[in-house]
């Protein structure tokens, strides 16, 4: 869902490059999630999925970026601000809600959605 909308969000914004790349940079990122999972998990042998060092890599890569706009435009454009906050605001809600009845029901039924042969 991130993904499509910061796609979104940046296809809107073609005209101005520099929102543009850091918009596709932040897509880029929502969907890095997996595969910075696997990293870890396999690099350093581990048997639990590593959330909290995965969101702060996340986290690092989205700072970079900003930071980088920063330097080199003298400011932060507002829909940078918003794109990362696609990205973190999850990042921050899902501690709260994974334990939550509700959301495991909905879980559980979008596991249905998937048939594996």
């Amino acid at each position: 869902m991130t993904f499509a909308v910061l796609l979104a969000m940046a296809i809107g914004a073609v005209r101005k490059p520099a929102i543009h790349r850091n918009l596709i940079l932040f897509a880029t990122i929502s969907i890095l999630m997996p595969g910075i999972n696997r990293l870890y998990m396999v690099g350093f042998g581990l048997d639990y999925v590593p959330f909290y060092p995965t969101y702060l890599t996340m986290d690092a890569m989205i700072a970079a970026i900003l930071w980088h706009e920063r330097k080199t435009m003298n400011s932060i454009s507002r829909m940078s601000w918003i794109g990362a906050a696609i990205v973190i605001v999850p990042q921050i809600l899902l501690p709260i809600v994974a334990d939550w009845e509700p959301f495991m029901q909905f879980c559980q039924w979008c596991k249905t959605l998937v048939y594996y042969r």
